[in-house]
Order: structure tokens, then sequence, then C-alpha cells
């Protein structure tokens, strides 16, 4: 669980992952010589190797595919106040609902949870993950809350007299609801 903890943050690029495990190492002691191994799980290397902005970024993405409008608000004004673009975190939050969406559909389908994973690309903990969101997830919202984000993405290019945060939050919470 560790290893698929590690991919799913930080991505498959072999140089960038083992200059994370040098990190970790280090971080936990292992790097000394004479030093034990150490064993981490997989919440440890999550908590080591993502960043506050990225933790935050899912955070976001996990408050409106619950449907927490509050929580996807305060995330989505703390992002922003750091500087982080509208674009981008629009673009990741389409990414986590339609990931969640299309996995809550093929559920309600009668599809089962082994043969979604089976048949989805990508790192076996994160789509567990996921199934175990579109789970929990009303569909329908889901779809909703896509749409939400599609009008946004276009309204943030410059096409509406009001400002990014504005159409982000009114249509947070409204995917939220």
């Amino acid at each position: 669980d560790a290893a698929n903890t590690l991919v799913a943050c930080i991505g498959e690029r072999q140089q960038r992952l083992v200059r994370e495990l040098e990190k970790l190492a280090i971080e936990h002691g292992a790097g000394l010589p004479g030093a034990a191994p150490v064993a981490l799980d997989a919440d440890a290397v999550e908590d080591a190797v993502a960043s506050v902005a990225e933790k935050t970024v899912w955070g976001l993405g996990d408050a409106l595919v619950a449907g927490d409008g509050a929580s996807a608000t305060k995330q989505w004004l703390a992002l922003r106040e750091r500087g982080e673009a509208a674009q981008r975190l629009i673009a990741l939050i389409v990414r986590r609902l339609r990931d969640v969406h299309d996995i809550a559909v093929r559920l309600e389908a009668g599809e089962s949870p082994a043969e979604i994973k089976a048949s989805t690309r990508g790192n076996p903990y994160a789509i567990d993950r996921r199934i175990s969101e579109a789970r929990r997830a009303d569909a329908d919202r889901l779809g909703r809350g896509l749409l939400l984000m599609a009008s946004l993405e276009r309204d943030t290019r410059g096409d509406s007299l009001l400002e990014d945060d504005t159409l982000a939050l009114r249509a947070i919470a409204a995917a939220a609801a």
C-alpha cells in the first residue's frame, strides 16, 4: 500500500520516485550508516510526500464528491489565497468528479468493484479509493456537478462579468447540494 500511495502521490517517473525514496530514507533515519530498515504505511508515505497545497486540492475534490459544500468552499478559498490558479483547480475538480461519477454509474449498472478495478487504468490504491467514494456518492449529483464545472470552466475564461472566485463558489455550492 505504501508503494502504491507513493506512485499515486507523485506519479510514475523513475527519477522522481528515486528522489522521494531518498527523502523518505533520510527523514526516517534509514539513510544513516548502520540504521535498520524502516517500514512505512500508506498514511505515513502520503503525509511525507504530499505538499500542503496538494493535500488541500485532494481535500477539495473529496469534499465535493462527498457533497460537503462548506468544506469545499473553505478549501477553495485557502488554495486561491495561496495563489493557486482557478483554471488548475477547476481541472482537478473535474477530473475527480469524472472519475468517481464514472465508477458510480458502473456500480449502479451492476458491475462489481473487482470488474471495475480490473478494467480501470491507474494506481490500484487510488482506484480502490475512488470505488469507495463512488459507493457513498450519488451519481446524479456528481453528473450535475460535472455540468456545473464545465460551465464554470467556460465562464472563468473571460465570458462573465463576475470574478472567478464568485463563479467558483456558486458552482461549488450547487455541485455539493
